[in-house]
């Protein structure tokens, strides 16, 4: 086997010491009945036919507008409109013009048309790795990290296919999904069109401490199934010394094995699997002091 490419990076995020919250958001294509923008579901209770699920989201912490003495709970509350609202502050996910393939807010397939994410929300929309910097529609208010003190009270969803050519939206008018009240004990997923409540997205949160929150709290891995090489992109709330890459079949015998380092922040490698016979196999990435990641991956050349 090739040596493993790896390229460590990027920046630093500084995290405080207080709770965060681990954030789940699934989506049941099976309940979108729009055909304009179900995920190419047949609007009748089918699931969506396409091959990855994409989540573009954005949060909105700040109070951004003229009138300062507003909280920004308010201010944000204010922002829901279908569109180029400034609800759309730290951006994670790419579309636009050129969407990309790239594993950032891919979605988990569950099976039967449902696709799930989890991450913690205060490092999610922090990472300057994956948040995006580009203004919205209108031209005039630029996506930005959150700072990971301030709380979030709205958060815009929309999702996509791998490659932009079909949309999962508000079912009333295939407008932007938001979720209201994210920082009180009792969010709401609303349709923008008009605010009714949207039933095919369900959202959930929890409150973790320092020492139960994952190491990484953004994944990606692809292409999955594998014809030659796995990219994986590792967001990494801290950084991990010594920590051992694994890939094992379903006997249990390491087929690759080596170690290496991650720093905090994100980290780029490739597995060349070109010498790896097909079928399913897990890699493992983990240190004595934490198990970063577990995925199965198929292997089909």
């Amino acid at each position: 086997m090739k040596k493993t490419i790896l390229t460590a990076a990027v920046a630093a995020i500084a995290f405080g010491s207080q709770a965060q919250t681990e954030v789940t958001i699934a989506i049941d294509t099976k309940l979108m009945f729009n055909v304009d923008c179900n995920l190419l579901g047949d609007g009748a209770g089918g699931a969506a036919q396409v091959n990855t699920v994409y989540m573009h989201s954005g949060a909105c912490s700040e109070n951004r507008g003229m009138n300062q003495s507003q909280s920004a709970e308010d201010y944000c509350a204010d922002q829901i409109v279908p569109y180029a609202s400034d609800v759309w502050q730290h951006v994670v996910g790419n579309w636009g013009q050129a969407p990309q393939d790239d594993g950032v807010g891919e979605m988990v397939d569950m099976g039967n048309g449902v696709y799930s994410k989890t991450f913690i929300m205060e490092d999610y929309y922090s990472d300057p790795n994956i948040v995006s910097t580009e203004t919205n529609a209108t031209g005039t208010t630029a996506s930005a990290p959150l700072d990971p003190n301030n709380p979030v009270h709205l958060i815009g969803l929309v999702f996509r296919n791998e490659d932009g050519s079909a949309s999962g939206r508000d079912q009333q008018g295939c407008q932007d999904i938001f979720v209201i009240n994210v920082s009180k004990e009792n969010p709401t997923v609303i349709n923008s069109t008009d605010n009714s409540p949207c039933d095919f997205v369900t959202f959930t949160k929890s409150s973790v401490g320092i020492e139960d929150r994952p190491v990484a709290h953004d994944v990606f891995i692809g292409p999955n199934p594998i014809t030659d090489q796995v990219n994986v992109r590792l967001s990494l709330r801290e950084p991990v010394q010594n920590a051992t890459i694994e890939l094992v079949n379903m006997i249990g015998q390491t087929v690759y094995s080596e170690s290496r380092d991650f720093p905090i922040g994100t980290s780029f490698f490739q597995l060349d699997a070109e010498n790896i016979l097909n079928g399913m196999y897990v890699l493992n990435i983990q240190s004595d002091k934490a198990n970063v990641l577990q995925r199965k991956l198929l292997v089909n050349h």
